[in-house]
């Protein structure tokens, strides 16, 4: 599986030196505590959208939307960068690509949907949206 590196900013790559990740989810308890404790970022219709990245042990690590990747990903390579909503610990609504840090491609998916699905959180079907060529 490919391994995706930063290329974004290097300022912003070094703030992300001194941070130590997003929240490893390893659980829908994790899950469950992640979003209770960011619940100021739901949005209107009561779901909560996260930054997150697959690291390299194909574990999904999240942070709040405004997140840079790079912090979430603790300054490592990822196997996929973007933004997932949630509308509950259990409860995938989307799933995109966004990152301009990364720039995951198309083909990074296989590496979410397996995270998701060794959690147990992800239902069928998941909308993959803007799930597609980002940067170039």
């Amino acid at each position: 599986m490919r391994h995706y590196h930063y290329v974004g900013p290097e300022e912003i790559r070094n703030r992300a030196k001194t941070g130590r990740g997003g929240t490893r989810i390893r659980s829908t308890l994790d899950l469950t505590s992640w979003i209770q404790q960011n619940h100021s970022d739901r949005e209107p219709d009561g779901t909560i959208t996260a930054t997150f990245v697959i690291d390299l042990n194909g574990e999904l690590r999240v942070a709040p939307r405004r997140s840079e990747h790079i912090a979430c990903a603790a300054g490592e390579h990822v196997l996929s960068a973007g933004e997932i909503n949630f509308a509950s610990a259990t409860e995938v609504v989307w799933v995109s690509n966004q990152s301009t840090g990364y720039c995951p491609e198309p083909e990074s998916w296989p590496s979410v949907s397996h995270a998701l699905r060794r959690l147990e959180i992800a239902p069928s079907p998941i909308r993959r949206q803007d799930f597609r060529k980002s940067c170039h």
